[in-house]
């Protein structure tokens, strides 16, 4: 088991949580889901509320470009020089989920990391198995070299 970091609570969980696909260094698409385990029960009803269908997105998708963006060119390297990871070390199948932060500043982020997973990465979008399959024919490729 990885570590664990203490984060603040974010109010916004009801605008659900988004996924961001990573083969090895580039965003490959994204999913999107309501957040429910941690949500107050609906009025008279105990238990969480029911999670909603989680929707898949291809990378080009307009509004997620400032977060595929960032994860990309500032985040990720941040991430490989936290752990000591160069980009090859990375799985080739990999996500990171966000949550909804409202910019309240200029300088914050509108997402905040919420987790990291590194297995049982499924289902996953369209585009995926394309950027798996360009993803091992590189690797390939580089090892006859």
């Amino acid at each position: 088991m990885g570590p664990a970091f203490d984060q603040d609570y974010q109010h916004q969980l009801n605008e659900g949580m988004t996924r961001c696909y990573m083969v090895r260094d580039i965003v490959g698409g994204f999913g999107h889901q309501q957040v429910n385990a941690l949500l107050p029960s609906p009025g008279g009803t105990t238990g969480a509320p029911v999670a909603g269908k989680r929707l898949y997105y291809p990378p080009n998708t307009p509004e997620f470009q400032n977060l595929k963006n960032k994860m990309e060119t500032q985040w990720l390297d941040e991430l490989l020089t936290t752990l000591d990871l160069k980009r090859e070390q990375l799985p080739v199948l990999w996500d990171a989920d966000f949550l909804h932060r409202p910019e309240v500043e200029s300088n914050r982020d509108s997402h905040v990391l919420c987790e990291i997973n590194t297995s049982s990465v499924h289902p996953y979008p369209e585009s995926i198995p394309d950027l798996v399959a360009a993803d091992l024919l590189r690797a390939l490729s580089a090892k006859r070299q």
